[in-house]
């Protein structure tokens, strides 16, 4: 048996899990998923059990939180663990959190291969000094295995445990079906529904509207452009969040020549609808592990400009081939690449766009995916 525990049914894990039942059911695995809660403050999905295929079961617990970081503690966790006896366990949580420490010790799963799913990177962690960073390297040491999505993760936790750690790659994926844009029309369909002229240059950002996602950099960038440069263009933030108001300040100054539209928090489906109508997608992230909107929008047939810090900037952005990277959030950077996208033609930008979508099929097929981690776990044996 395989059993994960992670922290919420979040829409992109849940379409994984879902794709990972039917590889394990094909090999006659069992395979059940242990959630510490149903929903984190910040996040807007909803827990629907309808949605999800797999065995599973959400733990009771307490859920104290510290600026961003949700410390869940579900006690009932051992119990389970004794229970369900898995093979392999593994954890998908941050290192730190109360459940996923109890979970991972040795004496409540004995006999399991302990797996750490793990996003992080070097450029991604918050304490460099003092305790934490050796309480981290001893909690992750305690591990047999990890987990990684992309190279700059896979290097962090060997400078973490040593060189010779077991790695097993696993793209973090998305429902890529539901993303996916099946043509011109998808794309002309949406801007009607969102009221966005045929002929406008829409690059969009989507994420969180908090500081380490760059918007507030992003926005006071296209600003700085020439009106003309703006002409006929909009930059759309597609998302909610502590900088909204400072970020519809920074729009009134774009009047004239181009607009700054702000969302708001968007469902899936509105996300779908920007993604569709947009003709490029910028993340100028500070610092974000493993983002999952450039894979989003990757699948949307969008040219990606995306910031070095974002950890998977290497495999998702093939430089001049189907995006660019943004080498520093600096004011400079910044209005280069909105100037390259604004300026680009139509036709080159829809080549990158397939481009995109072309390196998403490659790398973060859900399908792939799932067949991967069970052969990496050796379940075809």
């Amino acid at each position: 048996m395989l059993v994960v525990l992670t922290n919420t049914p979040t829409p992109y894990r849940t379409a994984f899990f879902n794709e990972l039942r039917d590889v394990l059911d094909g090999k006659g695995i069992p395979f059940h998923v242990l959630f510490c809660a149903d929903v984190e403050p910040g996040r807007s999905w909803r827990y629907d059990p309808s949605e999800l295929r797999f065995a599973h079961t959400l733990m009771r617990g307490v859920h104290p939180r510290r600026a961003d970081v949700v410390f869940h503690f579900n006690p009932s966790v051992v119990r389970l663990l004794r229970s369900l006896r898995p093979q392999s366990l593994l954890v998908a949580g941050a290192w730190n959190t109360p459940t996923m420490l109890l979970g991972s010790r040795r004496s409540f799963c004995p006999g399991a291969r302990r797996i750490f799913w793990s996003e992080g990177h070097a450029d991604n962690v918050r304490h460099r000094g003092g305790p934490i960073p050796l309480a981290r390297r001893w909690v992750l040491r305690s591990f047999d295995a990890f987990a990684v999505p992309n190279a700059r993760s896979a290097a962090h936790i060997r400078s973490q445990v040593g060189d010779d750690a077991q790695i097993v790659f696993l793209p973090n994926t998305v429902d890529e079906d539901f993303y996916a844009r099946r043509g011109e029309r998808e794309r002309l369909e949406a801007r009607a529904r969102l009221g966005i002229a045929a002929g406008a240059r829409v690059l969009v950002q989507v994420s969180n509207l908090i500081p380490r996602k760059g918007a507030r950099e992003l926005a006071e960038a296209y600003v700085s452009l020439g009106r003309e440069e703006r002409a006929s263009s909009m930059l759309a933030f597609v998302g909610g969040g502590a900088l909204e108001s400072e970020l519809r300040e920074i729009a009134g100054r774009a009047s004239g020549g181009g607009e700054i539209h702000l969302t708001g928090a968007q469902s899936t489906s509105g996300v779908r609808d920007w993604l569709m109508a947009a003709d490029a997608f910028f993340l100028p992230a500070l610092a974000d592990a493993n983002p999952l909107a450039p894979i989003e929008a990757s699948f949307a047939s969008l040219p990606i400009f995306l910031s070095r810090a974002a950890g998977n900037s290497p495999e998702v952005v093939e430089e001049g081939v189907n995006g660019f990277c943004i080498p520093e959030v600096a004011p400079g950077a910044l209005a280069a690449s909105l100037r390259r996208a604004l300026s680009m033609p139509s036709a080159e930008l829809v080549a990158m766009g397939t481009a995109a979508r072309a390196n998403a099929e490659r790398r973060f097929r859900r399908a792939a995916a799932a067949e991967s981690l069970a052969r990496a776990l050796s379940f075809d044996a």
